[in-house]
């Protein structure tokens, strides 16, 4: 279907933009069928991909709207191992982490919905509490990759400071980063946080783009998304804390995965490390931006941030 295309007119100066697109759609769009297309980015305003419907309208801007794709099943995920103890999930962008999507198992941790990756549930309540107990302790390891805007200076560097909640951007929570020497007022509701990265491949094209390993020692909601924006590199798709970075309409998700987990068994405190591949769409977006293609990250490979060098990165990169 061809996008249906307005142009705001004095009488709709201020209208949020679910107010506007209820205007000129209602009845044959339901409300929840209109804020589904604004999640699914179904909408651009002045050409730019925008999801959050409480937007305050201006004058002569230029809204674009296609109706949402059907939603796919909320229990559509891939198994990658089940132990006595264990089960874990490869999670599909779009799918949240407020419920198990499997009987009788108990979440451990949390995704964000548009972050895809090694998802742990539980098979008791003494298993996933040993878990919780492993993850305050710093014990468990985690390995994101991030498609970035920008190409960092360093080819690897730390990230450190207090997350604080912020006011809420459109409706959503939102945080900021706060240096080591913010006043302790400040720090007051603040957490501590750190993320080590490490650049493994780069792209000096219009605009230039970068794949990032991300090691977080802590895990603070959205901690990785407000890390890489606070210095500069923005997730490509994070429209939260990327507002400002190009636009890529027909991207449906922030492009950041969770590709490895590292636990000790609960009950034979042997190390267990879980991968889940890369999804093609960082493939596809990456050979589209950069006219080059990229062979990385099979299930059939893993990836260690403390052994990397670049022969190996070579081997990667056909």
């Amino acid at each position: 279907m061809t996008p249906l295309l307005w142009t705001v007119s004095p009488q709709h100066t201020g209208l949020s933009l679910l107010q506007f697109l209820l205007l000129h759609l209602a009845p044959k769009y339901s409300g929840k069928s209109i804020k589904r297309s604004l999640e699914q980015r179904c909408c651009l305003l002045n050409g730019r991909t925008e999801k959050f419907g409480s937007y305050r309208l201006t004058l002569g801007d230029e809204v674009s709207w296609s109706p949402p794709q059907p939603t796919p099943s909320s229990t559509s995920f891939t198994l990658l191992q089940e132990t006595k103890e264990l089960i874990v999930v490869d999670k599909p962008a779009g799918m949240t982490c407020d419920h198990s999507p499997i009987h009788h198992a108990i979440p451990v941790h949390r995704l964000d919905k548009e972050t895809s990756g090694v998802w742990l549930l539980a098979k008791q309540q003494t298993i996933r509490q040993d878990l919780i107990q492993q993850w305050r302790e710093g014990s468990i390891e985690k390995a994101y990759l991030a498609l970035v805007w920008g190409v960092p200076l360093k080819k690897q560097g730390t990230i450190t400071g207090y997350l604080s909640p912020q006011h809420a951007c459109h409706g959503q929570k939102s945080w900021k980063l706060l240096p080591l020497s913010s006043d302790q007022n400040l720090l007051q509701h603040a957490s501590w946080s750190q993320t080590h990265w490490h650049r493994l491949l780069h792209s000096q094209t219009n605009p230039p783009l970068s794949l990032l390993l991300c090691r977080p020692t802590t895990g603070r909601m959205h901690q990785l998304r407000v890390h890489l924006a606070t210095i500069g590199h923005p997730i490509l798709g994070d429209l939260q804390y990327g507002r400002n970075s190009p636009s890529l309409p027909g991207l449906q998700r922030h492009l950041l995965h969770a590709y490895s987990l590292t636990i000790l068994s609960p009950s034979s405190r042997e190390k267990l490390c879980f991968h889940s591949p890369l999804s093609t769409c960082f493939f596809t977006l990456w050979q589209k931006l950069t006219g080059r293609h990229i062979d990385i990250f099979k299930p059939d490979k893993t990836l260690d941030a403390k052994t990397l060098d670049a022969k190996t990165l070579d081997a990667w990169i056909s």
